[in-house]
């Protein structure tokens, strides 16, 4: 091809090309540039382009590209009417040049981006005569700018998810403290009725929907990533196959359930309960998918190689998602179930339960083919089940009220338990929990007085249980002053949102245990008999009789 100058008149156009580029190095220079040149002889539809045009499509060295090419024929169909309409603007006069990005077919069949420009040369009557130009490749460009707006697009959903986060923590922290106060008084009444007493089965039925709405409850902390974790090595193959005969018998009817496991162990180190949840939202959905016409759910779980791991698939036989909506399965809130059958969290709270796993959860379907969701895990390869870590190979229990109490403890012996907490119903209820197994207890609700009490009863004092977060001051700030003066005392921290990082502070400080108050209260109150229990008898330790302290106040 040789490059034609823009003329006025039709002596120019009709100008040796080929000498006029002939006399100057422009041809090399573009060529090293990476430039491809064409010219459009317009009144014989002959198309003459440069070897570095040729080879920018992928045909040179072919002699005969130039008089086939057509640039029609070679625009990406979404691209052609726009780039059609432009060149005809600026043929009309209506536009200095041409100047345009597009998509052309390479002789490979791939379609590569590319930036035109383009002038047309006019005869002496005006009429377009020659339409001469250049490109260049700007696929890297595009696909970085595409990358780059994918990037934004995963920083806004991440910024988005993050709030949303904040919010649902605060509002299921502030649920579970209204839950565990409704199971403490449940539980309460219903450890004053008869087992067949009149009204006992429905004290049941409202535990029981406790335990779900406290299930809701954690489910909403772990799509905030606000939810403790507590790792242990599970046989995934074995811990599926449970939850999926746990699954069977509430299955609606003309469902399906089917579970294929591996032929050897898959060992995954897991949360059991944030990742039972995980599975269950998934398993939820696909039952949801075929309850009306019925149908087939698979849950398998096999081996990978690529990347090396555990995959959990489940599979529905439903009519599948057409892809606008399989875009958006990830986002919070959105469901394509009636109102009130679905909050729109399940599939998104399961991906960010797996990525805290280190896993990734992928989604698959199409209208007719139903829906595969897969979940991948890393595996550990002969886990060496170090203290702490426990081989679980039963899925934890879905979380159900707690039954009442089963009396004082024997081994009680009267021991004294000072407890802090600035909600009212947990010092209530914690307190009446305590009680009855057969421990006093003075509790607060302000530190400042809870201090004050203990620097005039520190030695009549076995347990100091105390919450982590309160109103001007911390649980730590409180250890740290009884330290001052009652350097030997046991504390116990509890709190509605425990850390790794709180966990790791509070036993630097000298705390035997961080509890969580996501427990119901019996759970709580439960955990610190064991607490108690544990601990040596002071009374004997100081060769004191027993019951011969003085007898401390009581707050409550």
């Amino acid at each position: 091809m040789t490059p034609t100058p823009p003329v006025s008149d039709a002596s120019g156009v009709a100008a040796d090309a080929a000498e006029w580029a002939a006399s100057l190095p422009l041809l090399e220079a573009l060529d090293g540039m990476g430039v491809g040149l064409w010219d459009w002889n317009l009144s014989t539809d002959e198309v003459r382009c440069s070897p570095r045009f040729q080879a920018l499509l992928g045909y040179w060295p072919e002699a005969t590209f130039g008089s086939v090419f057509s640039f029609r024929g070679h625009l990406h169909p979404d691209d052609l009417l726009r780039v059609t309409r432009l060149v005809r603007t600026h043929f009309d006069g209506e536009s200095p040049g041409f100047d345009a990005e597009y998509r052309l077919r390479r002789r490979d069949g791939a379609y590569r981006w590319f930036h035109g420009r383009g002038v047309v040369a006019r005869n002496a009557h005006g009429q377009p005569a020659r339409f001469a130009g250049l490109i260049t490749d700007i696929t890297p460009r595009v696909e970085a700018a595409a990358e780059r707006d994918a990037l934004q697009a995963q920083l806004g959903q991440a910024q988005k998810l993050e709030a949303l986060g904040t919010l649902a923590a605060g509002v299921a922290l502030d649920f579970q403290r209204v839950l565990q106060t409704a199971q403490g008084h449940l539980q309460a009444l219903h450890a004053q009725l008869p087992p067949n007493a009149e009204g006992a089965n429905r004290l049941s039925e409202a535990e029981r929907a406790l335990g779900q709405a406290t299930a809701l409850a954690q489910q909403m902390l772990a799509f905030s990533r606000q939810q403790a974790r507590h790792m242990a090595v599970i046989d995934l193959g074995a811990w599926v196959g449970e939850l999926v005969d746990g699954l069977r018998p509430a299955l609606p009817a003309g469902v399906v359930l089917r579970h294929q496991g591996p032929p050897e162990p898959l060992r995954v180190l897991a949360d059991a309960d944030q990742l039972r949840q995980a599975v269950l939202n998934v398993c939820d959905n696909a039952i949801h998918a075929v309850a009306a016409r019925g149908g087939e759910v698979l849950v398998a779980v096999s081996a990978e190689a690529d990347p090396v791991g555990a995959r959990l698939v489940v599979k529905d036989s439903g009519e599948g998602m057409p892809p606008p909506v399989l875009a958006r399965v990830f986002e919070p809130f959105f469901t394509t179930r009636p109102p009130g059958e679905g909050a729109g969290l399940g599939l998104t709270a399961a991906q960010v339960i797996v990525k805290a796993h280190q896993g990734r959860v992928k989604v698959h379907s199409a209208p007719g083919s139903g829906t595969w969701v897969e979940i991948g895990l890393p595996v550990i390869a002969n886990p060496p089940n170090p203290p702490g870590v426990a081989l679980a190979a039963r899925p934890a229990p879905a979380p159900v009220a707690a039954g009442p109490a089963s009396g004082a403890a024997p081994a009680a012996g009267g021991r004294h338990v000072v407890y802090i907490d600035d909600y009212e119903a947990m010092v209530y209820l914690i307190t009446r929990m305590l009680k009855k197994r057969g421990y006093r207890v003075t509790a607060f609700e302000r530190a400042d007085d809870a201090l004050a009490f203990m620097r005039a009863h520190s030695q009549d004092i076995d347990l100091l249980v105390t919450d982590y977060n309160m109103p001007g001051i911390s649980g730590l700030d409180v250890l740290r002053e009884v330290k001052a003066w009652r350097a030997d005392l046991p504390v116990v921290i509890t709190s509605g949102h425990v850390t790794p990082g709180m966990t790791a502070e509070a036993k630097a400080e000298g705390v035997i245990q961080v509890l969580n108050k996501q427990d119901s209260v019996d759970d709580l109150a439960q955990t610190l008999a064991d607490v108690l229990a544990a601990l040596p008898d002071r009374a004997r330790a100081a060769g004191e009789a027993p019951g011969t302290r003085p007898s401390a106040p009581q707050s409550r």
